[in-house]
């Protein structure tokens, strides 16, 4: 158990039992939709972002605040 936990990453798991209750089966969690959360997160940072002007002290935006690293290419990316 040492070696799973000091060593080990998260495809190293298939089944977990909490208290008698399985609460990860076959690398699922039981009655979580992964594309909802997904969904939810994405909605969620997508509202961070846009509000940085808000709280950032020099009201910059994400896209000067963070500029990506490489050139989008037309068709591509965000």
């Amino acid at each position: 158990m040492k070696s799973l936990i000091e060593c080990g990453v998260g495809d190293d798991v298939e089944t977990v039992i909490i208290d008698g209750k399985t609460v990860m089966e076959n690398r699922a969690i039981p009655g979580l939709d992964i594309e909802d959360l997904r969904k939810q997160a994405q909605i969620s940072g997508e509202k961070v972002w846009a509000s940085l002007p808000e709280w950032d002290l020099l009201e910059r935006t994400a896209d000067v605040a963070c500029p990506y690293c490489y050139p989008l290419v037309h068709g591509r990316g965000a």
